[in-house]
């Protein structure tokens, strides 16, 4: 394991879904989006933040925040979003997701529907018929899916823990 004592933190909070370090590169954004549920909070760690504030930032529900180094923002994924990069050095964040604490039994359900989201979005970037689906059978697709990542998960889980 790369990072142990990073790893030990992240594990010891409630209802992590996911983490991971983004990157973002000089003179870049990320285009306007909104997150596959409303059940998760996501989480944005300033680790390496160049320029001044506003430079590197992010816009939540047409609001403008700076990000910082060793400083937290939380939003709501399901709120449109989007973050920016305007120095001439790349951006380092680590982001949580947590699953909201009412949500938290449902945890997997949630997470797969999610995944289930996700693997549509990739399908229709590599094959752009999906569009032309009614939206009946994209529905259809969809909790298939997530059907599927709700059966993968526990095992996932299982097998992870041979590698910690």
């Amino acid at each position: 394991m790369r990072y142990p004592k990073t790893f030990a933190l992240i594990k010891a909070i409630p209802n992590v879904s996911f983490a991971g370090i983004t990157v973002l590169k000089p003179h870049s954004k990320v285009l306007p989006h909104i997150g596959e549920t409303n059940a998760i909070i996501r989480c944005h760690l300033g680790l390496k933040i160049p320029g001044k504030y506003l430079d590197c930032g992010i816009k939540v529900n047409g609001e403008d925040r700076g990000y910082h180094e060793g400083k937290m923002l939380m939003f709501s994924d399901a709120h449109l979003h989007t973050t920016w990069n305007n120095t001439t050095e790349k951006r380092f964040l680590l982001i949580i997701d947590i699953i909201q604490p009412q949500f938290a039994h449902k945890g997997n359900w949630v997470c797969a529907n999610a995944l289930a989201a996700l693997t549509l979005k990739f399908v229709d970037e590599k094959i752009p018929i999906i569009k032309l689906f009614p939206n009946f059978i994209l529905s259809t697709m969809r909790i298939l899916l997530a059907c599927g990542w709700y059966v993968y998960l526990p095992i996932q889980k299982q097998f992870a823990r041979f590698y910690e």
